[in-house]
């Protein structure tokens, strides 16, 4: 990940050349400040920094992290140059000056690849259906940005790279819009199968984002996982499978060689969608919104910080606040919403008397459920300041 470590802390009075200071509020329990950025285009970014014994380190936080390297470099960058910095992992490269058009907005896709890793699979795809928009997602950054750069080294205009949790972000795409999903040797997590991307709830939206007739093409070299997701496909009016042993597929992964030197078996099961999808009530999706009225008006950051380390669980989803950041007018709390399996990490920002999300949740039933119950606790916390 990129990071400069710095002898002195960064001062507030500096300017950039192609990004603007905002703030800073800092956290003196955990010896952490978060620093507001925004750039020419007035998109905000958060930088973090910690206070070691002799130095600062400054890197993006997790759930804040640019998709595209060449920009956190940049960023990045441009703040060292105004400390003194002591060591650095921001030099440029051919690879990290490839950019590409992979903003996370889901729109008109048609194929889906989960996991794709070293992305021999995804790049075919794109290549052999130039006329289809395909989406990948990959959770692992170096891999990401390693295909982001082979899309635009081969001028592939028609693919989306995600980082984001599959198990979310698919709850954004529209009803019986897929024609096909592939997981290709996801980690079977047979020992921590909570951990999977394949669970009721996720195949409830498979079936309901894709066509009539898609599929769902799993492949792998574990034949525990595949029965278990047999099973919970049997959990489905909607849907029938084959499973083939062994089959030729066009496409070899790394871990498809591998396996297939241990002389393992490789297993494809392919889900296909028999009947549309329906659904009792209208979309949650349609119908999320997640703002916070004048709520931000109304509250003080007392209010905000009293909700620090609180830990709300309901049936499906919960709500958990973590560090609290201030310089004494804005303020950021960390808060953590949604599923237990598959939760969305992000900061409520409190300026100017507005109260907002930093990264707004995806349209998920648990996250719209989540906000909904946060929004309950803000009013309630207002009426008993009252």
């Amino acid at each position: 990940m990129p990071h400069f470590i710095s002898k002195d802390k960064l001062p507030l009075d500096i300017t950039l050349k192609d990004f603007s200071l905002e703030f800073c509020v800092e956290n003196k329990t955990l010896k952490t400040s978060l620093y507001g950025i925004s750039d020419k285009d007035n998109k905000l970014n958060l930088v973090k920094c910690y206070e070691r014994e002799d130095s600062y380190l400054y890197k993006f936080p997790k759930n804040a992290r640019p998709l595209s390297n060449l920009y956190a470099k940049n960023l990045l960058s441009s703040l060292a140059s105004k400390t003194t910095c002591l060591s650095h992992n921001l030099n440029f490269t051919t690879k990290h000056n490839l950019s590409s058009n992979t903003e996370e907005v889901y729109k008109n896709i048609d194929i889906v690849e989960i996991g794709f890793g070293s992305g021999r699979l995804f790049l075919e795809l794109c290549t052999n259906n130039p006329t289809k928009n395909l989406l990948g997602f990959e959770v692992h950054t170096p891999s990401a940005n390693q295909v982001k750069n082979a899309l635009v080294l081969h001028g592939i205009k028609n693919a989306t790279i995600s980082l984001n949790d599959a198990r979310n972000a698919l709850q954004a795409l529209p009803d019986s819009s897929l024609e096909r999903i592939y997981m290709h040797f996801p980690i079977p997590w047979n020992k921590a199968k909570h951990r999977r991307v394949i669970s009721i709830n996720f195949l409830e939206t498979v079936f309901r984002i894709l066509k009539k007739d898609g599929i769902l093409d799993i492949r792998s070299d574990d034949l525990e996982y595949i029965q278990d997701c047999m099973e919970l496909v049997l959990s489905f009016k909607q849907a029938r499978f084959n499973l083939a042993k062994n089959a030729a597929f066009n496409i070899t992964s790394k871990y498809e060689a591998r396996w297939k030197a241990q002389n393992k078996d490789i297993y494809d099961l392919h889900v296909f969608k028999t009947l549309d999808f329906i659904q009792d009530t209208k979309s949650m999706q349609k119908e999320a919104n997640f703002s916070f009225e004048n709520l931000g008006g109304m509250l003080t950051q007392k209010d905000l910080e009293a909700l620090q380390r609180q830990k709300i669980l309901k049936e499906g989803y919960f709500i958990s606040f973590k560090g609290f950041y201030t310089d004494g007018s804005i303020c950021l709390l960390e808060v953590i919403l949604g599923e237990f399996n598959s939760p969305f990490s992000t900061f409520l920002l409190l300026k100017d008397k507005k109260l907002s999300y930093f990264k707004t949740p995806l349209p998920t039933k648990s996250l719209n459920l989540a906000h909904i119950l946060l929004k309950d606790l803000l009013q309630t916390t207002l009426k008993e300041a009252t």
